[in-house]
């Protein structure tokens, strides 16, 4: 491991003017800056491998001196030894760049470049699937669309969430794995519309129902004339032929009338009920090596 004095010291004062008397002068004590004294903290935490009171220390640290690679380094070590791989290679990273950038120790510059290497090929990674236009956030904090292919995160339990204007969000609890790629693709939830599949039997039911009961209906009034004619006549042959229509006449129109209504109520028990569907539809989707459109719900 590396430690690093990320602050710069202070310049020495001059030394005070011996006493008048020629006694000697008491040596002022050493004052360290406070990210000095937060980064020996951390890493005597470090030696006593309490790797989560050293990261705070060393955060503390850098929140102080912003600009230190050997800081940056240790809270790349204190964060592997706790398992968050993708925190402690974020911070081997910005290590590397740092020492490259300020001409530091090559030491520095070396061991991120060795470190980050290992943990690369260790972190769980995310590749994240979502339509167009989607914000996506990873545990509360917004992912950019192009870093959705790839997402680096540390072992454990996560939360996916998506959010698309007029939509709900939608959500997705997962936990993680050292060394695990996962693949995560949001959907919007399907729309239900309700559906009427046997609305036009029905409406055949109602019509054929309907033209039975009016034949029935000029049954009726068949029979009315009919026995009118018959009680109003006093010739065998008017009252014969009177009483054939109400006899044939009225009993095929009765018959052709039930016919209508039974073929009618059949329809209508035989007839589908409404029902929910999904409803289709078609949205752009964007992700890992793709761009297109995506298609969802019933067909």
């Amino acid at each position: 491991m590396f430690a690093s004095a990320a602050a710069a010291q202070p310049a020495p004062e001059q030394p005070p003017a011996p006493p008048a008397d020629g006694s000697a002068a008491e040596p002022a004590p050493e004052v360290k800056p406070p990210a000095v004294v937060a980064f020996e903290a951390g890493r005597a935490l470090m030696d006593q491998k309490q790797y989560a009171e050293a990261c705070a220390k060393f955060e503390e640290s850098i929140r102080i001196d912003a600009d230190a690679p050997g800081t940056m380094l240790n809270l790349g070590l204190c964060n592997a030894e706790l398992d968050h791989l993708a925190t402690s290679l974020k911070w081997f990273r910005k290590a590397q760049a740092r020492a490259s950038e300020s001409g530091a120790a090559a030491a520095f510059e070396q061991a991120a470049k060795e470190q980050g290497v290992i943990i690369a090929a260790k972190v769980p990674t995310l590749a994240i699937d979502a339509p167009r236009g989607a914000v996506v956030t990873l545990d509360g904090v917004r992912v950019d669309d192009t870093e959705l292919a790839r997402v680096e995160v540390d072992a454990g339990d996560h939360v996916v969430e998506m959010t698309l204007t007029g939509e709900k969000p939608v959500r997705e609890q997962m936990q993680v794995i050292d060394g695990q790629h996962r693949k995560v693709v949001l959907k919007l939830p399907p729309k239900l519309v309700w559906v009427d599949r046997g609305g036009a039997a029905r409406k055949r039911a109602y019509l054929l129902g309907g033209a039975g009961l009016g034949i029935w209906a000029i049954d009726v009034g068949m029979l009315v004339i009919a026995k009118q004619h018959y009680d109003a006549t006093d010739r065998p042959d008017d009252m014969d032929t009177w009483k054939n229509v109400a006899r044939y006449g009225g009993t095929t129109l009765f018959l052709a009338g039930g016919v209508a209504v039974a073929g009618a109520l059949y329809l209508y028990t035989k007839a589908p009920g409404k029902e929910q569907v999904e409803q289709r539809a078609v949205v752009p989707l964007v992700g890992p090596g793709q761009l297109g459109v995506a298609a969802y719900g019933s067909f």
